[in-house]
């Protein structure tokens, strides 16, 4: 039952109980007014006013109060009536609530578990993801920071390597020049071999033309003929030997080419002028000398051979030589960068020795590692220990 249905009921009972008063009250009042007829004969119309009224407002006052007893005891009976009937189905209905919350309760609260422990699961799994990730990227952070060491040491080895190009294509424009001014004195000299070749053919020629005719007379002449003949051969050979002079000082002093070639040019303008005295003695003598012309013929073409094998060996010496002296001068010049960039950067030992590492024999990774964290670069370590880059490289992403 409902609290609408008891209302109802308690207001039908209500009704019930104010008619029966009410029918009550008419069946008193009917009395009274027997009974007031009965005495308003010996009473006055006042008296019996008065009496009526008094009558009236006691019978009212009775009758309410019994009306509230009544009622209220009527009320009070139906409602512990109706709680009596209502209270085993309130306890069920709420028993069944009461029932229906907890199992909804603990369905949910199996709900919110089942989340709980998904989404612990999932910030676990991301979490270790995350460490994953983070130890990825430590470790290419340091792929990189080593590759960056490696790429930097390559770079002063070529800023070296480039100075070191660059000292020798210097070195290489030097010895071309003297390539350059060697080959001008040896065609200077070729000029002047044709000269003499030439001036031997006038000389044959005008032996063929003169007359043969011996005479012991002319005996000093002819000797001095052979004898500017052999003057002619030393020539060839000091110009030769001037040659050698002047490729040693123009290593020597590379400053000073123009000074030489103008040595050379004044040597072969005195060499010109002896030739054409030599020339002039010729004619002088081809007239007087015939048998000693041939001979000195003889001894001029003897001698011009050998001055020609002697040029042509001069010539390969002086190449020889001019090879050897540029290799012995970069071998001198490398000896030399390569003292003074010992003399200024401590030797491994000594920096080893500073650092306080001692290099154990069979510990590998033990004497990288303790290399590579006194801040030796990968290929220091690696010439050090004799083993290879990468393997060096490697041994250091294992331990870090």
């Amino acid at each position: 039952m409902n609290a609408t249905v008891i209302i109802l009921l308690i207001i039908g009972i209500l009704a019930i109980i104010i008619s029966f008063f009410m029918t009550s009250d008419e069946d008193t009042k009917e009395e009274s007014e027997g009974k007031a007829a009965f005495v308003g004969d010996d009473l006055s119309e006042a008296d019996k006013k008065k009496l009526k009224k008094l009558t009236d407002n006691y019978m009212n006052e009775y009758s309410k109060k019994r009306i509230k007893e009544t009622v209220s005891k009527n009320i009070n009976s139906a409602i512990s009536d109706e709680i009596k009937k209502s209270e085993k189905t309130i306890s069920k209905k709420i028993e069944d609530n009461v029932n229906n919350i907890d199992s909804r309760a603990s369905e949910n609260t199996k709900k919110m578990e089942a989340y709980y422990n998904e989404v612990t699961a999932d910030i676990e799994k991301n979490k270790a993801e995350i460490e994953e990730i983070y130890h990825k990227v430590s470790d290419k952070e340091k792929d990189i920071k080593t590759s960056l060491g490696i790429i930097d040491e390559y770079k002063a080895g070529l800023d070296k390597l480039k100075s070191e190009t660059e000292r020798l294509e210097k070195i290489k424009a030097d010895i071309d020049g003297y390539d350059k001014s060697f080959e001008d004195i040896k065609a200077e000299i070729n000029a002047l071999m044709e000269k003499l070749d030439s001036k031997k053919a006038e000389i044959e020629e005008l032996l063929e033309k003169e007359p043969v005719a011996v005479q012991a007379a002319d005996q000093p002449a002819a000797a001095d003929k052979s004898a500017s003949i052999d003057d002619e051969a030393e020539d060839e050979t000091e110009v030769s030997a001037e040659t050698e002079d002047s490729e040693e000082v123009e290593e020597d002093e590379s400053e000073q080419p123009d000074d030489d070639a103008d040595a050379d040019d004044e040597d072969d303008d005195d060499e010109a002028d002896d030739d054409e005295d030599d020339d002039d003695e010729d004619d002088d003598g081809s007239d007087d000398i015939v048998e000693e012309a041939d001979e000195t013929s003889d001894q001029y073409e003897e001698s011009d051979d050998d001055t020609e094998e002697d040029d042509e060996e001069d010539s390969d010496e002086d190449d020889d030589d001019d090879s050897d002296d540029d290799e012995d001068d970069e071998d001198e010049d490398d000896d030399d960068d390569e003292d003074e960039a010992d003399d200024d950067a401590p030797s491994l030992a000594e920096m080893l020795d500073k650092e306080g590492i001692d290099i154990t024999e069979g510990d590998e990774e033990g004497n990288i590692m303790a290399m590579y964290n006194a801040g030796f670069s990968i290929i220091e370590i690696s010439k050090v220990i004799g083993v290879g880059v990468e393997e060096v490289k490697s041994v250091i992403d294992k331990q870090s």
